[in-house]
């Protein structure tokens, strides 16, 4: 019977492939196998070896990010001691100017009471008490002049404490003026520190936002840092009442607030929103346990509630954090601050300041980081705002 042409081929193929067998060693195949694995085993290393950088990276970024926030945390403190050098300063004017004054009205006075004193020497005492009418008369005088002695006395003694206090006081006040000019070249010092370490920063954050493996290894520490602080939160033994009433008004239970709070920034526009999205710096879909607030560098943020402050201080991941307890397991948390005002342990009132924004543990840029959970389960901030914000 008849080949098919389909069949015909397929004879030729065959024979093809037999004689290039034929032409090939046994051993062709191995090779060709352990060249891939060669391959693989190089392209493993390579994505360990980019691992390590990655995770160099962003040790180097957490660095440079405390670093910001050393800088920043010293520039703070020398505002506040020249703060206090002013006031220290101007505390000083005013005390010399007194006793500048005090001075001169006594020296005058002793002037004159040493002229009447030396009148007094070329007469001789004996002659004021001598001049009386009678014994009783001269005992008057006698006891009178005694007085009149001892109060000069007193008045020579006032002035030289006097003096000798214009001289304290004069050397205090150009000490102080030292010590505000030190303090004025030591925060540009600073200031410039921190400009050089925010540039730093800012140099690694587009580094990190160049390269996608980075960037996915930035996204899984940012995953981390949020599992820990849940774990914090969790340790966290919360108060089952609600926190004591403030001084300024009666303290309702944070429950009853819900739908009627502002945000810690007042006026401030919610950037990105609770909940599952995807990133648009590293690209890939992340779920975001609180909200971020646009805001500059320096503003003020205020507790939404009165509580007390569990939380504060550096954490990894979220920059310089602070964690509020406001009672029946309720807890806000801001994020990224520049400046935090209050310490753990401390009570705040429902719109007090208790820091200032920053970009600390920041990849966005400034902003202040917000949340609100129950226990430490994340909840939506935007079901328990105001309609206005």
């Amino acid at each position: 019977m008849p080949f098919s042409m389909g069949k015909k081929i397929l004879v030729l193929v065959c024979l093809a492939l037999t004689a290039t067998s034929l032409q090939q060693p046994a051993w062709a195949g191995d090779g060709k196998k352990e060249k891939i694995q060669e391959q693989i085993g190089e392209t493993q290393e390579k994505i360990k070896n980019l691992e390590v950088t990655h995770r160099k990276m962003l040790a180097e970024l957490e660095k440079a990010d405390k670093a910001v926030a050393s800088a920043q945390k010293r520039a703070s403190q020398l505002k506040k001691d020249l703060q206090k050098t002013g006031e220290e300063i101007a505390l000083a004017k005013s005390d010399l100017e007194q006793v500048t004054q005090r001075v001169k009205e006594t020296e005058d006075y002793a002037a004159r009471r040493l002229a009447e004193y030396y009148k007094l020497t070329q007469t001789g005492t004996a002659s004021v008490i001598l001049g009386s009418n009678s014994v009783f008369d001269a005992s008057i005088r006698q006891d009178a002049l005694k007085r009149i002695i001892a109060f000069d006395n007193q008045v020579w003694e006032d002035l030289n404490q006097d003096k000798n206090r214009l001289k304290t006081l004069t050397d205090s006040l150009e000490n102080n003026r030292d010590e505000q000019a030190r303090l004025e070249k030591e925060l540009d010092r600073e200031l410039a520190e921190l400009k050089s370490q925010r540039a730093e920063k800012k140099k690694l954050l587009a580094r990190v936002s160049k390269e996608k493996g980075l960037a996915q290894a930035a996204l899984r520490s940012l995953e981390q840092a949020a599992k820990e602080l849940s774990k914090t939160i969790n340790r966290i033994k919360p108060s089952v009442k609600p926190p004591p009433k403030s001084s300024k008004a009666p303290s309702s239970s944070f429950a009853s607030l819900k739908g009627k709070m502002g945000l810690p920034i007042p006026g401030g526009k919610i950037m990105a929103a609770f909940g599952a999205h995807k990133d648009p710096q590293f690209k890939a879909t992340q779920f975001r346990s609180g909200v971020d607030i646009a805001s500059e560098i320096g503003e003020p943020f205020h507790a939404i509630h009165d509580g007390k402050v569990v939380y504060s201080g550096w954490f990894k991941g979220y920059g310089n954090m602070i964690i509020i307890d406001h009672g029946e397991a309720y807890f806000s948390v801001c994020a990224h601050a520049e400046d935090l005002f209050k310490e753990k342990g401390q009570t705040v009132e429902t719109g007090e300041v208790i820091g200032t924004v920053g970009d600390s543990g920041s990849f966005a840029g400034p902003g202040l980081y917000f949340e609100i959970r129950h226990h430490s389960t994340p909840l939506d901030p935007a079901e328990w705002l105001r309609k206005e914000n």
